[in-house]
């Protein structure tokens, strides 16, 4: 048999049974990491611009989805709602995808693309939820409706939305809300009803113009900026540095 560390016969009296080892040098430059950092973030940037647009895009096809299959006014157990939360979208498979295919196939897009669009939905949809319940509860004529409301989120809905509870948590509560059935609610001497879809248009409507928000931020430049004023500081630092070594 041959020498599998020094590559000869086992039995050659002129090689002596030592490994060796190749060996090389790599200079690493920060700089040039640091650049390439920075790339990728204005990468991203750009793919978050335009796939925030897609959630609108996508909103427009859960109202279908919600108007043509009946589930607004489908009673839903407390069984049915874990299994939703668990990821198992079924009534919405059809619905998921159809335009995040595009996002996640496309060509020059990052690895983690899909993955970060779903954090965005999450992240938009969170923002919005706090705004819809900070609006009710100022409001002291809602104050059952914020009751009802908070108790749902604060009992199902608020640790998988701040914790790593895996994908699809926005879409999988949207469809759970719209799901409920409608709901009698004390008011002045009378009882309120209410259709959850009601407060799942206001979450959107509201999650729209946070959207809107954050493109228009990413958008006006000041990440780029920030890219130009971080450069600079690093160009300023390294001639400080030279001529201090130069004395």
């Amino acid at each position: 048999t041959g020498n599998r560390l020094g590559g000869g016969s086992k039995d050659n009296p002129y090689l002596q049974d030592k490994p060796r080892f190749n060996t090389y040098t790599e200079t690493v430059h920060p700089q040039k990491i640091a650049k390439g950092l920075l790339d990728v973030r204005i990468h991203l940037l750009n793919e978050w611009i335009s796939d925030l647009k897609v959630i609108e895009e996508e909103d427009q096809l859960f109202w279908y989805e919600i108007n043509n299959s009946g589930l607004s006014d489908k009673d839903v157990s407390r069984e049915e709602m874990e299994n939703v939360m668990s990821g198992n979208l079924e009534d919405g498979e059809s619905q998921e995808n159809i335009l995040v295919t595009f996002i996640r196939g496309h060509r020059g897009s990052t690895p983690m693309r899909g993955k970060n669009y779903d954090i965005l939905k999450k992240a938009s949809t969170w923002v919005a939820v706090q705004k819809v319940l900070s609006h009710l509860s100022r409001d002291s004529q809602q104050e059952d409706y914020y009751k009802w409301f908070y108790g749902i989120w604060a009992r199902d809905w608020q640790e998988p939305f701040e914790t790593d509870a895996g994908k699809h948590v926005a879409d999988n509560y949207l469809r759970t809300l719209a799901r409920m059935p409608t709901i009698a609610l004390p008011g002045e001497g009378t009882l309120r009803m209410v259709n959850p879809t009601e407060i799942v248009h206001d979450i959107m409507d509201t999650r729209a113009s946070v959207i809107l928000w954050w493109c228009e931020w990413l958008q006006s430049g000041v990440v780029e900026d920030g890219h130009t004023e971080m450069q600079r500081n690093l160009l300023a630092r390294s001639i400080i540095s030279e001529n201090a070594s130069d004395n």
